[in-house]
């Protein structure tokens, strides 16, 4: 594996990991203020999956 794209995957696990724990703190803070539903709104383009 050459330099590039070491570089370049260390960025998407970093970047992986940080959304990851994002999402689990939000998940947390939710849950600890009593929420027990909510809506799920995306972007509906070429990068949303179907």
């Amino acid at each position: 594996m050459n330099v590039g794209k070491a570089i370049r995957r260390a960025r998407l696990i970093a970047r992986t990991e940080i959304i990851k724990s994002y999402n689990t703190a939000i998940a947390t803070k939710y849950k600890s203020s009593g929420v027990k539903k909510f809506r799920w709104l995306a972007a509906i383009d070429q990068r949303t999956c179907p």
